[in-house]
């Protein structure tokens, strides 16, 4: 939502056909710039505000110097908002930088892949994937890019220069989120993609709108009492169109809702019959067990460790006593998060690490831990020191 409240300011702001003030290019590159300090992919934010104002400078008076003092107004504020709301986690911001240069230069979700970008055959391999999961938001974007590519930049409809420098920018804009997503793919980063889709529906109606004579001439429907524009009614249809739409995809959230709460559910209540055999079997019970959570993993106590990593460990102290045999284990930098602080497996005595059986596909050395076990037909697994026992997997129920 914060996304296309953004673009519909910019929108506002470039429609009015006037010479856009300073102070509205620095409001804009600020908040874009404060969007990306809470989420990366915002960035194309930042890159998409810069191309449509530097273009209205440009379609408005063609004068160079303008689009050049526009795109440093707009990112130097951008830079301004980003590091001013990063600046509680200064320290930690080379960090931040160099995990951002390992992600552009490597594969992997992550960026802890082989070097490189990504080949080819992985992009589009990406792409295929995601079109089928996402079906309705690929058409939706892609007609609406073909749509209003015609009527503005080939058809050369009537539309004011900010509305059209505005419109080169979001498909810069989407063209560069696209390509950053199919890099490392997620379904949830194609929000960014969805928040932009409004905005394209609203360039597009301002189009009709503004073009009715012209689609009069063309297109008519005559009735007994009055004519009926196909403006009119293309702007009935998108309406239509866009709550079917929305309808569809709040239906689909809704579902993928239900059944994440259903495969949580059915973790959780295969974590504690693990559990339960493994208490038995020691003749302990199972708020005794040190427990290590990680990645993927349901557990009060694993989120509130894996916020406190990101508090800068600010709240060890009162963790430690809450979640005192429930700990954070990081497996790609092999340490446990504890009351002193980071420690490694062997410094800590542990009895089972839970995880995601899928894990072992990317980050094979879990297998290092101890004894990695599969529990029945689900993707649960957990993790033995090498010495333990392994009976009480047979009594799982």
């Amino acid at each position: 939502p914060g996304g296309t409240f953004l673009l519909l300011l910019s929108w506002i702001i470039l429609k009015n056909n006037k010479r856009v003030n300073t102070r509205e290019k620095i409001i804009i590159g600020f908040v874009v710039g404060v969007l990306t300090a809470f989420q990366l992919y915002f960035s194309t934010w930042v890159i998409g505000a810069i191309v449509s104002f530097a273009a209205n400078e440009w379609y408005s008076n063609k004068e160079i110097t303008g689009v050049i003092k526009t795109s440093f107004i707009i990112g130097f504020s951008s830079l301004a908002g980003f590091f001013i709301i990063t600046l509680p986690i200064y320290k930690n911001l080379p960090e931040f930088f160099s995990f951002v240069l390992e992600l552009a230069t490597h594969e992997g979700l992550y960026g802890n892949g082989r070097e490189g970008f990504t080949s080819p055959q992985r992009y589009l391999g990406n792409l295929f994937i995601y079109s089928k999961i996402l079906p309705y938001l690929f058409l939706t974007i892609l007609c609406l890019i073909i749509a209003l590519h015609f009527l503005i930049f080939i058809k050369n409809w009537k539309i004011n220069p900010g509305i059209k420098a505005f419109t080169l920018g979001i498909f810069i804009q989407i063209f560069i989120a696209v390509s950053i997503i199919l890099k490392h793919p997620m379904q949830i980063y194609f929000l960014s993609i969805a928040a932009m889709a409004p905005m394209l529906f609203a360039i597009l109606i301002h189009i009709i709108d503004k073009n009715g004579d012209k689609v009069k001439e063309k297109f008519i429907i005559n009735t007994k009492n009055n004519s009926i524009g196909l403006n009119q009614i293309s702007i009935i249809s998108i309406f239509f169109i866009m709550m079917i739409l929305f309808g569809i995809n709040f239906q689909t959230a809704v579902n993928n809702h239900i059944l994440r709460m259903e495969r949580i559910s059915e973790d959780l209540s295969t974590i504690n019959r693990t559990l339960s055999a493994y208490s038995e079997q020691r003749s302990t019970r199972p708020e005794k067990i040190n427990l290590l959570w990680t990645y993927e993993t349901y557990s009060p106590c694993y989120a509130r460790w894996y916020g406190n990593d990101y508090a800068d460990l600010a709240f060890t102290t009162e963790l430690a006593q809450i979640c005192k045999n429930n700990l954070h284990v990081n497996l790609w930098t092999g340490q446990i998060l504890t009351d002193n602080g980071w420690e490694s497996p062997n410094e800590y005595v542990w009895d089972i690490i839970v995880l995601k059986a899928g894990i072992v596909n990317f980050l094979p050395k879990v297998l290092e831990y101890g004894n990695f076990i599969e529990i029945g037909d689900t993707d649960i697994a957990v993790i033995v020191p090498p010495n333990a026992p392994l009976d009480f997997v047979h009594y799982i129920d």
